[in-house]
């Protein structure tokens, strides 16, 4: 609903310290699985104050954000909700189990 988008918001745009060169000096793989089913429509965005547009833009930024560091992986899920482990539980599962070897 509104209110959870609302707080998912408000998290995404207050300040944080940047992590990427903490991340990237610390060598860890990372695997970030994207959900890209279930975004608000423009009503709702609207109603949150923003645009689905500004929503998109915060989006790419971090995946971009995420892509530059030199042991990230980026899956994004066609058709699938941000509850992927819900929704899509045998296929997160497959894709981790192929990704985990290749990091080793």
């Amino acid at each position: 609903d509104t209110e959870v988008m609302g707080a998912g918001l408000w998290g995404l745009v207050q300040p944080r310290p940047p992590i990427a060169a903490r991340l990237e000096a610390a060598a860890v793989p990372l695997l970030l699985l994207v959900a890209d089913a279930g975004w608000p429509s423009e009503a709702e965005a609207q109603e949150l104050g923003v645009s689905r547009a500004d929503m998109e833009g915060w989006r790419n930024d971090g995946l971009d954000a995420f892509r530059a560091l030199s042991r990230s992986t980026v899956i994004e899920l066609a058709g699938v909700p941000h509850d992927m482990i819900a929704v899509a539980a045998p296929r997160v599962a497959e894709l981790v189990s192929q990704w985990l070897p290749q990091v080793r």
